[in-house]
This record gives structure tokens, C-alpha cells and sequence, in this order.
């Protein structure tokens, strides 16, 4: 399995690997919920996430992750709501909105996710550290 600092920069075939990046959100428990992810208990690290958003529903990683581990699991249709979230608590990273993208996509709602991934990818042209994002995003919009 690749480390957890791993991005996934294409939008087929779906990720089996996702960013997380604890940001010093909770120090252990943050680090628990790695360590359940990393042992490929992707049930378990969303329900460790899931607590870390109801603990710290201020930071934008927790929700990050839990959108991650809903959808890695086929969650498609919750794991939008929690990266969507995240989104709003970090602006300026396109991460979260593309994999909302991707999971309305799975989930069947073509418009939402051309919606979001046009997001994505306004949100990364405007860093120079998403540049594979912006290109991966594009990538969904052409397949619409």
C-alpha cells in the first residue's frame, strides 16, 4: 500500500490511495486513524474521522479524510457532504472538491459533479501546487 501523502492526479481508474495530511488536528487520535487506514481498516479510519470532524468540526482535515474513507469504501453518495464541508473550511485546496466531483459522478448526478469539477478546477489554476488536480478535473469535465 502507498503512503498516505500519496495524490492521486487522474480521475480513472478510481484512487486506491488519497491525501491526508493531519496538520497537527488531534496529534494521537490523528495518528490512530492513520494507522487504521494505513492497516487497510477503511472502516474503522471513517468512523475515527467521523469523530475527529464531531471533535473538530473546525478543521478542514478531519473532513477531508472522512470524505476520503466514505469514498474509498463506495460511499459515493455520503462522501460528497464531508469533502464538499471541508471545501468551505479550505478554499484554497481543490482536493476535496475533486473527489466530490468524483463521487457525485459514481453516485449518478452528472450535473452536480461537472458543477464541482469545474470548481476544482478554477480553485487549482489558481495555485501552482495543484497544477495535476486542475488537469485531472478538466480531464472529468471533458468526460461529462
Amino acid at each position: 500500500m502507498p503512503t498516505r501523502h500519496h495524490v492521486l492526479a487522474h480521475p480513472a481508474p478510481p484512487p486506491t490511495h488519497v491525501p491526508l495530511q493531519p496538520d497537527e488536528v488531534s496529534g494521537i487520535d490523528f495518528r490512530h486513524a492513520c494507522a487504521l487506514y494505513d492497516a487497510g481498516d477503511l472502516a474503522g479510519a471513517a468512523d475515527a474521522f467521523g469523530r475527529l470532524c464531531l471533535t473538530y468540526p473546525d478543521r478542514p482535515e478531519a473532513f477531508k479524510a472522512l470524505g476520503y474513507m466514505l469514498y474509498l469504501q463506495g460511499q459515493y453518495e455520503n462522501a460528497s457532504a464531508p469533502l464538499l464541508f471541508a471545501s468551505l473550511l479550505d478554499a484554497e485546496d481543490p482536493t476535496p472538491l475533486y473527489f466530490a466531483a468524483l463521487s457525485k459522478h459514481r453516485s449518478g448526478d452528472l450535473a452536480a459533479a461537472r458543477d464541482i469539477a469545474t470548481e476544482a478546477r478554477d480553485v487549482a489554476l489558481t495555485s501552482r501546487h495543484h497544477a495535476q488536480i486542475s488537469t485531472a478535473a478538466q480531464q472529468l469535465i471533458d468526460s461529462l
